[in-house]
Formats: C-alpha cells, sequence, structure tokens
C-alpha cells in the first residue's frame, strides 16, 4: 500500500471516528495533535474527562482485533504525548486512553470504541 493511500485511509478512519464522537456526546478538542516525534488521533472531552483516542482503520478481515494492533512502545507514546497537551494547556482533569477501530468489510462499516483500553 503506497504513502498517500495509507495517508487517505487514515483520514476517512479518523473521520469516521469523530462523527462517532460527536454522535455520542463527545466534544472534539483537536485532531492529530502533535508532540514532536508524536501524534495523537484525536482529543476529545466529554463529562469533563479527557480521552485520549487512537483510531485504526481496516479494510479486510485481519486476524487480530483492532485493539491488539496498538503495540506497547506506541501505548506510551500516545501517554507521553497525552502528558504534554495536558501541561501545555493546564488542564488538571481526569483522562483515559481510548482505542476506536473501525472494520470496513464489503462496504459494511462498523465501529468499535474500546474505552480505557490502556493506563499511563
Amino acid at each position: 500500500m503506497d504513502s498517500f493511500h495509507k495517508k487517505k485511509q487514515g483520514q476517512l478512519g479518523e473521520d469516521l471516528a469523530a462523527k462517532y464522537l460527536l454522535k455520542n456526546e463527545y466534544t472534539i478538542k483537536a485532531k492529530n495533535w502533535r508532540y514532536h516525534p508524536f501524534e495523537i488521533d484525536l482529543i476529545a472531552e466529554k463529562n469533563g474527562v479527557f480521552v485520549f483516542v487512537e483510531v485504526k482503520l481496516r479494510e479486510n478481515n485481519d486476524l487480530l482485533e483492532l485493539w491488539e494492533t496498538v503495540s506497547k512502545g506506541q501505548q506510551k507514546r500516545i501517554v507521553l504525548a497525552a502528558h504534554e497537551y495536558l501541561l501545555m494547556n493546564d488542564i488538571d482533569c481526569e483522562s483515559r486512553f481510548d482505542i476506536i477501530g473501525i472494520k470496513v468489510t464489503r462496504g459494511k462499516i462498523d465501529v468499535e470504541h474500546y474505552e480505557d483500553a490502556f493506563y499511563a
């Protein structure tokens, strides 16, 4: 898969995840927030809790569950970036790390939301 297709696929997944969150009464605070060289796909808030979201999209029937594709190293980088986001924005509140998995199978889209998928 070329990098252009991968980037477009990633953007589609993030757009679908953001729509899902908005529909479920979350407020989107940031998309693709960068703390060099790390990135958080979506930062959302609901009921005073900040939610740092990693989005995974698959267009086939992978044997792995989407939440299983977020490595320990990637989790560590997301936690580090989230910490910096909270510090830089002077936010002191409860937070958690979620994964939103989007499966596209024969044109059908399924969204799976894993709350508290990993911990700081």
